[in-house]
């Protein structure tokens, strides 16, 4: 038998087995035949609804994981090497010797010990309360009689330095304070709780002067801020007086000598009238608005003004003097913002092109 008929023989059996799982020849009849049934499924399918349709179409899996199902009908090899247990053989012997041992009334070690500290439990410690505790006297870490020190007395201080065990050496510029300021200052005699009369009316002064100053402050603001008044605000005659500087006086002398001339004054007063009573309406309006903006936001400030005296406003800011203490005590080097001071003075120049042109 030639070669190639055996391979083409093993290479159908092959595909036998991939496809239906074995041998067709081998395979039994009902696996290889069936009753067809059609007039009763094509009955079943022209019942189905939308709804069974779309349900059907959703248990239907998708196309990507069908592509990467095994289609293969030949199981997969097991991993021998992942059901081994390393020295089985050796544990299994040694299982069965504890339990002939344990028949006979023999434990392992750690089972004993296990029973032992459940027939008898360790005491729990009781954790010291704060009446239990016993208040350690505070002392000086850098003084020359620490007690941390006491055991290294009289020891090689080359070995001290070399095992880590003795402490650096504090600098003497240490011992003395960068400043005689006290770290928190006392509160003048008048916050006592029952100052004097005169220290009690000095502090009250020194208060009313810090209130007065942030009151100046705060009214300075809002007369930067606030609306001009009716006399103040610019009003639509102002206005057109302001754009026309300089324009009569070049139209003084202009104008032709006829008869229009005597016409002119009449006609030039109805219309000044007339404009004059245009701006004063609109001046009227303006100011009325004016004055009820300025009305409005009065009335506003006192409203706010009374809030604020009713909520508490918070006083000073700890982070603050704590950064000044360090500050006055030179911990901290007292900086400020440097100041913007111009080297050179700020000169304008017309250039000539412009300087030509006059108007």
């Amino acid at each position: 038998m030639a070669a190639g008929s055996i391979d083409q023989f093993l290479e159908d059996v092959r595909l036998q087995e991939r496809t239906s799982g074995g041998l067709i020849s081998e395979a039994p009849d009902e696996k290889l035949f069936f009753v067809d049934t059609g007039c009763r499924d094509r009955e079943l399918s022209k019942k189905r609804t939308k709804g069974r349709k779309k349900s059907l179409l959703l248990k239907k899996p998708l196309r990507v994981d069908v592509i990467l199902e095994n289609t293969s009908k030949i199981p997969a090899p097991k991993d021998i090497l992942a059901h081994q247990v390393p020295n089985a053989k050796k544990l299994k012997r040694k299982e069965q010797l504890w339990e002939k041992l344990a028949k006979q009334g023999e434990l392992p070690r750690e089972v004993r010990r296990a029973q032992a500290r459940l027939l008898s439990p360790p005491v729990a410690k009781a954790k010291p309360g704060p009446q239990d505790t016993v208040e350690r006297p505070f002392y000086d870490l850098w003084a020359k009689d620490n007690p941390l020190e006491r055991p290294l007395a009289g020891q090689d201080a080359f070995f001290l330095e070399q095992t880590k065990k003795k402490g650096v050496k504090r600098p003497p510029h240490l011992h003395t304070k960068p400043s005689q300021v006290p770290a928190v200052e006392v509160t003048p005699s008048g916050a006592s709780y029952n100052p004097s009369f005169k220290d009690h009316q000095t502090l009250l002064w020194e208060a009313h002067e810090v209130e007065l100053q942030r009151q100046k402050e705060a009214e300075k603001l809002e007369r930067q801020l606030a609306l001009p008044t009716a006399e103040q605000a610019a009003t639509q005659e102002s206005t057109f007086e302001e754009m026309c500087q300089g324009l009569l006086e070049e139209s003084d002398g202009e104008g032709e000598p006829g008869e229009g001339q005597d016409k002119g004054p009449e006609v030039a007063g109805d219309q000044a009238g007339g404009d004059q009573a245009g701006e004063d309406q609109a001046g009227g309006g303006t100011a009325a608005r004016l004055s009820a903006v300025e009305k409005k936001t009065e009335q506003q400030r006192r409203r706010e003004k009374a809030a604020r005296k009713l909520v508490p406003q918070p006083e000073g800011n700890i982070l603050r003097d704590r950064f000044k203490s360090f500050q006055r005590r030179n911990m901290i080097e007292p900086r400020e913002r440097a100041k913007f001071k111009r080297k050179y003075k700020v000169k304008l120049v017309e250039k000539r092109a412009f300087r030509e042109v006059q108007l």
